[in-house]
């Protein structure tokens, strides 16, 4: 906590204010006990936190990030966007594509699990602004980042494990890109960890910004743009369905009876049968029912299924679902699925 201290605090008020730190430190262990000094300790520099004695801006921001090479900042953008657009490529118009789901679930997870990655790199984080302060001199693992690699390679090794499993226990091949892509980020960690052991490095690390900023970027985009971009998606393909659903009235004014399968409009009443052309929903389902019939299709929405089912004498009666909505057109209703 000494050391978050030091990175905050202005140089010209640090030492002083460090000296009265300690020695109220001093003076709680000999009145309250060591344990309960520490929490003191840790409540007196997280109050101290404040604008009037922090660091000036250039020292906060600019100044550490000027010793990142040209390289790390494109990886660090383009890594950045990639996964974003990751997470929001299943819901953009395109061919029908399992890949791309597979894909856009692993940026959903990732970003997930990534978020137990946050304490860890923030902390290294401090750790290589202190080797720009010349603050922490000692050679050790921490100064070197070694332990908190270990711990950030333990958090992706437990989502590898998880990952695995259910692809293996419950055939979640959604996951695969995942099990795929941490097996070689993990192969390409592991050495990179002897070399963190063996030699030390006193020189800046810009890796803690990539598993600070990643998971970061991945949750918030998830957070804030999965749900306005999954009602696009979901318009755009019920606007799709309208000559669908034009075929199926036509066929039934003229047979009498709706239709056993959409395959059976063609040619007569389609030419051909048209797909919701969104990324991450394959095809229309069709089912008749004694009064009507419902159409329907699937998005994923992170963990969350969301199916959405057109049944015009709104008979809708779906199980599994833990709540449901009405559209904004007139017979359609989405369900979001155990």
């Amino acid at each position: 906590m000494l050391q978050a201290f030091r990175w905050y605090c202005h140089p010209n008020f640090r030492e002083e204010i460090e000296g009265d730190l300690l020695e109220q430190f001093h003076l709680n262990v000999s009145e309250y006990g060591l344990n309960k000094a520490k929490l003191h300790f840790v409540l007196d520099v997280l109050l101290l936190c404040r604008p009037e004695i922090m660091g000036n801006f250039y020292q906060l921001t600019i100044y550490p990030f000027q010793h990142m090479y040209t390289s790390h900042w494109i990886k660090l953008i383009g890594l950045n966007l990639l996964f974003g657009i990751l997470i929001l490529l299943r819901f953009v118009p395109g061919p029908p594509n399992q890949v791309v789901t597979a894909f856009s679930v692993f940026g959903f997870f990732g970003a997930i699990v990534g978020i137990f990655l946050v304490p860890i790199s923030f902390a290294w984080a401090i750790v290589e602004f202190q080797k720009l302060r010349q603050t922490y001199q000692s050679s050790n693992h921490w100064r070197s980042g070694y332990y908190f690699a270990i711990a950030a390679m333990v958090v992706c090794f437990a989502y590898f494990v998880l990952a695995l499993a259910l692809v293996i226990t419950e055939d979640a091949y959604g996951l695969l890109p995942s099990v795929i892509l941490l097996a070689l980020a993990l192969w390409k960690i592991i050495p990179q960890l002897k070399k963190l052991r063996q030699e030390p490095e006193t020189k800046f690390n810009a890796i803690p910004f990539y598993l600070l900023s990643v998971p970061l970027v991945g949750f918030l985009v998830h957070m804030c743009l999965v749900v306005p971009v999954s009602q696009y998606s979901r318009n755009y393909v019920i606007k799709k369905t309208e000559s669908l659903i034009s075929a199926i009235e036509n066929y039934k004014t003229q047979k009498g009876q709706y239709p056993e399968s959409i395959s059976a409009l063609q040619p007569n009443y389609l030419s051909e049968i048209p797909r919701p052309t969104i990324m991450g929903i394959m095809d229309y389902q069709y089912e008749k029912t004694e009064e009507a019939y419902n159409l329907s299709f699937q998005q994923q929405l992170g963990a969350t299924d969301e199916l959405v089912v057109y049944n015009k004498a709104d008979t809708h009666n779906i199980k599994g679902h833990y709540a449901s909505f009405d559209a904004k057109v007139p017979h359609w209703r989405y369900y979001w699925m155990d």
